[in-house]
């Protein structure tokens, strides 16, 4: 709704009430995150979310994570999350582990209160009492010079040791915790040789790897995309 007080703010600049609060054309409001994931609930256990915190911002590792503890069967349908925003990816590494790790404690009593706050189904297949898998955690990057303070630029065919020895890695009160891969901006030497080579070694490191593409310069055609999850190994692709 344009005529609306609030409809030429910045989302960021909008409290959580603001936002609910404003209407499409249609007249429904703009959907919370965890109303999309009760619909990927609602559709079956293949309909997942890659999820992408914006750099910057400080609070939302931790409301993220509060609230996949509280809802542990709709974790199940988060498949990735990603950021630019380095530290915020090592922080909810933390904290999601710290969580994770701690289910497998529950109560009986809890995992009760869980199946009656009816997000899935019992009978769900996907629905499982037991710890869900924690969703893959992966760092964005650029494919050119920074334009920004919290952009970090890989070269796929330069060194890839600063992404793998210290952006993915970090250690806090002695222990050692890594991230689960990276999503690469396409360039067009991951076609060459040794940006193949680069790609495979990062797959046979261990690493999840995924492609995005800015829609108004880099290819979007199932050519790439069969090239590169084929050829290279990548796991995901923007398209």
């Amino acid at each position: 709704n344009s005529s609306h007080v609030n409809a030429k703010r910045l989302v960021r600049d909008l409290t959580m009430k603001e936002i609910i609060a404003l209407t499409f054309k249609s007249g429904t409001r703009p959907p919370l995150l965890i109303d999309v994931l009760r619909s990927a609930c609602a559709i079956g256990g293949h309909a997942k979310l890659i999820i992408e915190i914006k750099a910057g911002n400080t609070e939302m590792t931790a409301a993220l994570a509060r609230m996949l503890k509280r809802h542990p069967d709709l974790a199940a349908h988060v498949e990735a999350i990603m950021s630019f925003d380095l530290w915020a990816m090592h922080k909810l590494k933390m904290e999601l582990e710290e969580i994770f790790h701690s289910h497998h404690h529950d109560s009986n009593s809890s995992i009760e209160e869980e199946k009656k706050s009816g997000d899935c189904k019992e009978s769900d297949s996907l629905y499982n009492p037991s710890t869900p898998p924690m969703p893959k955690l992966l760092l964005l990057t650029v494919a050119d010079q920074p334009k920004r303070s919290y952009e970090l630029w890989l070269n796929i065919t330069g060194d890839l040791t600063p992404l793998t020895d210290q952006w993915l890695v970090s250690s806090t009160g002695g222990v050692t915790r890594s991230l689960d891969g990276v999503y690469l901006r396409y360039q067009k030497d991951m076609h060459s040789p040794a940006g193949i080579s680069a790609l495979k070694k990062l797959r046979e490191q261990g690493y999840v790897v995924g492609v995005w593409c800015l829609a108004s310069e880099d290819p979007d055609d199932y050519k790439t995309l069969d090239f590169l999850g084929n050829e290279c190994g990548v796991n995901y692709y923007n398209t």
